[in-house]
């Protein structure tokens, strides 16, 4: 694998975990307030 390959792929890997970490914070604060989470999950492009 080359480097630039190498590098695409820790990047894509990077910005996945950024977007679950952040949908685990966003579904746990609107259980905090009340809010239906399972209706929030959609991936919205």
């Amino acid at each position: 694998m080359s480097t630039e390959n190498q590098a695409r792929a820790l990047m894509n890997r990077h910005q996945h975990q950024v977007k679950n970490r952040q949908q685990s914070l966003l579904s746990r604060t609107a259980e905090e307030v009340g809010l239906d989470a399972t209706r929030m999950t959609g991936d919205r492009k």
